[in-house]
């Protein structure tokens, strides 16, 4: 709601592709901002988002089927969608190892008005970023090794990439004695 009261974003149509995704309304900080309504797959292919900074809202459930990629401190990836977001359980790594040794599979800021669901199945799936679910994060991968199915790292340039319609403010209102 606070990003729609700021700026108009671009209608979009499936396939999804990076092209597609930079093609919305720029604000003054060189953020695209898109939108989609219903259900969206976004395919087995990857999809690089580069140095590009994307706001993608969705009117309903994201299936994420393949990686998404950013460049470090330069690009951001907000999708934020009013269902549910799925991550398909072919996204990842079938060899279990130390996951602060692979290449995410993921990177953004993915907040769902529903449930973010990580997929079943046996892959080892490292997200670098921010995920959120309003009615929680199910974590459903199965642990196969020592080493965790599901491996998040946090990406401070992610939030300071952020519009700050994404961002909080940490403001602390209290009554002080006269």
């Amino acid at each position: 709601g606070q990003i729609l009261a700021s700026v108009n974003p671009t209608s979009i149509s499936t396939p999804i592709d990076a092209s597609k995704l930079t093609s919305g309304v720029t604000d003054t900080r060189g953020i695209h901002y898109v939108r989609t309504t219903g259900d969206i797959n976004v395919d087995a292919a990857n999809l690089d988002v580069g140095n590009s900074k994307i706001v993608w809202l969705v009117e309903g459930n994201v299936n994420l089927n393949g990686q998404i990629h950013l460049n470090n401190n330069q690009g951001l990836l907000a999708v934020v969608a009013s269902g549910d977001i799925n991550i398909g359980s072919n996204v990842g790594t079938a060899t279990f190892q130390d996951p602060s040794t692979l290449a995410p599979h993921l990177e953004g800021i993915f907040i769902a008005g529903g449930t973010v669901n990580t997929g079943d199945g046996n892959n080892q799936l490292r997200i670098d970023g921010t995920v959120v679910g309003l009615s929680g994060v199910n974590f459903q991968r199965d642990k196969i090794s020592q080493y965790p199915s599901e491996y998040f790292v946090f990406r401070p340039d992610l939030i300071i990439n952020a519009p700050p319609a994404l961002q909080r403010n940490n403001l602390l209102w209290q009554e002080v004695a006269p």
